[in-house]
């Protein structure tokens, strides 16, 4: 699990048709068999060296996100698995992709970075204006919702920790809804009486 909050800009050494070798400087502790968000896709290091480590990515990996369209020196977000004894400063990230969104529009207002980015159908029912969102693993803020696109506000901070400053308009981002959202919608479903009551909430054992 991760907090969607960045600890590297990483690079992308190399592509093979189902490795990818990431370079990174900063992150210490790194082990054989750990987990790394790339771009928001949870990932396991396999080989590691000095500055770099490999993971395998599965077919389904590469139809699912962004990371197909990955390139050799291409910037990628990494954020190690949070530990119980660490702080969560964004929210549950799990590094399992939802799908993918395009951005649509990028703009300026005052010090912060507008992105406009549009997504799948499928998952409206699962964002909320003000609520969180994983985009390209980085913990955000819908700041404004319509049934095609949200906006997300990028800080000074965000833009210098993460790759999403470097991103132009049609550029694809690997999205994540929130997990409470998931679960919310999936009971919610089974349900033949969509509101919530009190009886119902303490049946699901809340």
């Amino acid at each position: 699990m991760f907090t969607g909050i960045i600890e590297e800009v990483g690079e992308v050494k190399k592509i093979e048709k189902d490795r990818l070798i990431i370079k990174f400087s900063k992150i210490s502790g790194l082990k054989l068999g750990d987990s790394v968000s790339v771009n928001g896709v949870c990932l396991t290091v396999q080989e590691l060296g000095k500055d770099f480590f490999m993971s395998s990515v599965m077919p389904v990996t590469l139809q699912k996100t962004s990371l197909g369209c990955l390139k050799v020196k291409g910037k990628v977000n990494l954020e190690r698995a949070v530990s119980p004894s660490g702080f969560m400063g964004g929210h549950f990230v799990l590094g399992h992709v939802d799908g993918t969104g395009k951005i649509i529009k990028k703009s300026r207002d005052s010090n912060a970075l507008l992105l406009s980015v549009a997504f799948p159908k499928e998952l409206s029912c699962y964002f909320v204006p003000q609520g969180p969102v994983a985009v390209d693993g980085v913990s955000l803020t819908i700041a404004k919702l319509t049934n095609e696109y949200f906006d997300i506000s990028l800080i000074p901070h965000t833009i210098e920790m993460t790759n999403l400053g470097m991103r132009e308009k049609g550029d694809v981002l690997n999205l994540e809804a929130d997990i409470l959202a998931k679960y919310v919608q999936k009971i919610l479903s089974k349900k033949e009486d969509k509101s919530i009551k009190t009886d119902f909430v303490k049946s699901c054992g809340y």
